[in-house]
């Protein structure tokens, strides 16, 4: 499976939305092909999400921290 990002990344740096609460801590959205492969590819090489894949208006998201405890965002458009 191919994971891609597409430029120019969307850094939020104003309100991001969390479960339809506002948050003023910054993220990174990264799209990929499909959010629930990436995440099974991932989890499998050891890589922590603080949110598992989770349905958004426009297909589905999950969250992980960077070591410095930033917030990245993958995303992808498929919606089932």
């Amino acid at each position: 499976m191919k994971t891609h990002i597409v430029l120019p990344w969307l850094l939020v740096l104003g309100l991001s939305l969390e479960y339809g609460k506002a948050t003023d801590q910054p993220s990174l959205h990264l799209e990929v092909e499909n959010v629930k492969k990436s995440y099974q590819v991932w989890l499998a090489k050891g890589i922590h999400f603080t949110k598992p894949p989770y349905k958004i208006t426009t297909g589905w998201a999950a969250e992980l921290k960077d070591p410095a405890g930033n917030i990245i965002k993958i995303t992808d458009c498929i919606k089932d």
